[in-house]
């Protein structure tokens, strides 16, 4: 049977731990990794009206039976201590995360900004546009 051994390798990376997991071959591996999926992002849902609203989307999610990343709204001048807020929690929490992601709740705007290249890992906050 294939373990994670090493205790500091078991988070070092959170997406890759996640995936590899439900790669296993072993479905008994996986089961005992106690790996939970949390929806981020809606690809497509036909003929639904979100509103142009990631907050709809997520909490369409929600009552489709998926849970879904956490998120806070914030403003322009909540932002900063938000952010604050995120890096306590971050620090005292048994779960594993390497980043935070703003999100404009308006998907076209937001949209338009562009993005990194890098997975989105989670999401805490979704501004609204000044």
């Amino acid at each position: 049977m294939e373990e994670i051994e090493d205790v500091d390798m078991r988070y070092k990376n959170p997406r890759n731990l996640c995936s590899g997991s439900v790669r296993q071959l072993n479905n008994e591996i996986t089961a005992r990794r106690n790996v939970n999926f949390e929806a981020f992002m809606l690809v497509r849902a036909e003929g639904v009206d979100f509103h142009n609203s990631r907050k709809e989307q997520w909490e369409w999610l929600r009552r489709q039976g998926f849970d879904v990343v956490d998120y806070r709204e914030v403003t322009r001048e909540t932002l900063p201590s938000a952010v604050e807020a995120f890096s306590r929690e971050v620090s005292s929490s048994d779960l594993p995360s390497d980043g935070l992601v703003l999100l404009m709740d308006d998907i076209a705007y937001g949209e338009s900004l562009g993005r990194t290249a890098s997975s989105y890992p989670m999401t805490w906050g979704i501004p609204q546009r000044a």
